[in-house]
């Protein structure tokens, strides 16, 4: 699984859309993405967005609800009554092709924490356009980590 494009909604930090685009490996010589900024920038919460998408959840210093994992000025800003959604989302080149998908936060209306919902969806490509669909199991059995996979010690001296 190669990343093509990492996208962040109204996640963490990041207000409105920001897009990550990596450099296609066939093209360049390296594929290398250094990120620098300063302390408190947000580059942490770029790795945070990478756990979500793939685990749905974050491991380490998570927040005590999803909901605090959508932007705390997005929430600030929205209207009365208006159902708040952040996603984290990437474009990958998988068996040949490209394939999008994301990690959805929906907050409806009245903000409670314990009605967050969070999906994996999909892209299908349609006449009208891309759109987004809840995954059915493919996409959740690409991410899921393969447990068949076993590291042996290497001898000393190999």
């Amino acid at each position: 699984m190669i990343f093509s494009e990492l996208t962040f909604t109204n996640f963490l930090t990041y207000k409105g859309e920001n897009v990550i685009r990596f450099p296609d490996p066939a093209k360049h010589k390296t594929a290398l993405i250094v990120i620098l900024a300063p302390n408190f920038a947000g580059k942490t919460n770029i790795i945070r967005a990478l756990e979500f998408l793939l685990y749905g959840h974050l491991r380490r210093n998570a927040p005590s609800s999803q909901f605090e994992l959508v932007n705390k000025a997005y929430v600030e800003q929205a209207a009365e009554g208006e159902t708040l959604e952040a996603w984290v989302q990437a474009t990958i080149v998988t068996g040949g092709g490209l394939r999008t998908f994301r990690r959805r936060i929906e907050v409806p209306p009245g903000r409670g924490a314990a009605r967050v919902r969070v999906t994996l969806e999909v892209t299908h490509h349609e006449r009208t356009g891309d759109k987004f669909f809840e995954d059915k199991g493919p996409m959740g059995r690409l991410l899921r980590p393969h447990r068949w996979v076993r590291c042996r010690p290497v001898p000393c001296g190999s």
